[in-house]
């Protein structure tokens, strides 16, 4: 910190920042240039703030007003509260949209339901964002459908065996799609003898993650290519072996789709509607939010045993031929637009008795 001491709040935007801010120019330092980036790394701090002001009133403590740090970057009491809060509210990840929505101001959160109140269909991802759509948002039932995403089919794959078996990372390279643990899980000693590749394809601050990546040892192993396009993708995704996204928060990722299509054993985090799409070890593998050990572990299973990321890779082209290919999607949007329409003429819906 500048001057050895902070506000709680800025000590809350140092923890939100993933411990790598040095002095008080939060948004200069975290490369926050996009609104939508600075709305999630605000929304993030007042949520982290309310949990470590809810975890301090639980131990009998209250928040100080202000917090000094002593010496080098913290690795002692700071970094055991940091400890402490992942801990705790690893459980509450899943609340990230609500809490977005509940801090902004009332004028406009009354914007936001008069928009989704005034829809004819509103369609969301999974179960948590109907939840969201149903209670906050005041969503008729009606008028909601649940309807996940889907993607093209590439076609089948075939057996995959890479030598050295190639593990793929697509999105946008940043905390929220779980990176540093990425890079943290792919120094773990269970990987350091064990022979594979990576590639983190995606835009982000890529400078700073290929700095991390020198620093534990892995330049020779990950690479880092930046934004790469729809052709660039699919050719990943034919020679990947396993697609690894451990996010901290999702709707539900275009990437977890694109592995299960191209028959890519999947590793994950339950997050969003992830766990709607996938059943663990039957076509995907779930590892815990924020924990780099334990996606390690899972990393170097599935590199030791072939046969089971075939098992699992062949599972999950089965569940994305069956639920999330072009097709079963079409049939399950054509109603909803045909709902739309009927409401917007005032028709009956089919369901009441109306003719199409």
């Amino acid at each position: 910190f500048d001057e050895g001491r902070v506000s709680f709040r800025g000590f809350c935007r140092y923890l939100a920042a993933g411990g790598e801010v040095e002095n008080a120019h939060w948004m200069r330092q975290t490369r926050l240039t996009g609104l939508a980036d600075r709305l999630d790394f605000i929304g993030r701090v007042e949520t982290l703030e309310a949990d470590l002001r809810r975890i301090l009133a639980g131990i009998g403590g209250e928040a100080p007003g202000e917090v000094t740090r002593a010496g080098p970057p913290p690795t002692g009491a700071a970094a055991r509260l940091r400890e402490h809060y992942d801990a705790e509210c690893r459980g509450l990840i899943e609340r990230v949209y609500a809490a977005d929505f509940a801090a902004r101001p009332a004028s406009v959160q009354r914007r936001i339901r008069r928009m989704f109140q005034g829809a004819d269909q509103v369609i969301v991802l999974g179960q948590r964002d109907r939840d969201l759509a149903l209670g906050p948002l005041g969503v008729k039932p009606d008028r909601l459908n649940v309807l996940p995403n889907c993607v093209p089919d590439p076609g089948p794959g075939g057996l995959k065996r890479s030598s050295p078996p190639l593990i793929l990372f697509l999105g946008r390279l940043s905390e929220r799609k779980g990176v540093p643990e990425l890079l943290s899980a792919l120094a773990q000693p269970v990987l350091a003898g064990l022979a594979w590749q990576a590639v983190l394809a995606g835009d982000g601050p890529l400078d700073e993650f290929r700095r991390d990546a020198a620093a534990l040892d892995l330049s020779g192993r990950v690479e880092m290519p930046g934004w790469v396009g729809e052709a660039e993708v699919s050719a990943l995704c034919r020679r990947a072996d396993i697609l690894v996204l451990p996010s901290r928060a999702e709707g539900l990722a275009m990437a977890v789709l694109e592995g299960l299509a191209h028959g890519t054993a999947v590793v994950t985090t339950r997050v969003g509607a992830h766990e709607e799409v996938i059943t663990h070890d039957r076509d995907g593998l779930f590892v815990p939010v924020g924990d780099a050990v334990a996606l390690a572990d899972a990393l170097a299973a599935l590199l030791v045993d072939p046969d089971r990321r075939s098992r699992l890779a062949s599972a999950g082209r089965r569940t994305f031929l069956e639920r999330f290919s072009m097709g079963p999607y079409m049939s399950r949007l054509a109603p909803i637009y045909e709902a739309a329409v009927r409401q917007e003429r005032g028709l009956p819906s089919l369901s009441d008795g109306g003719h199409a």
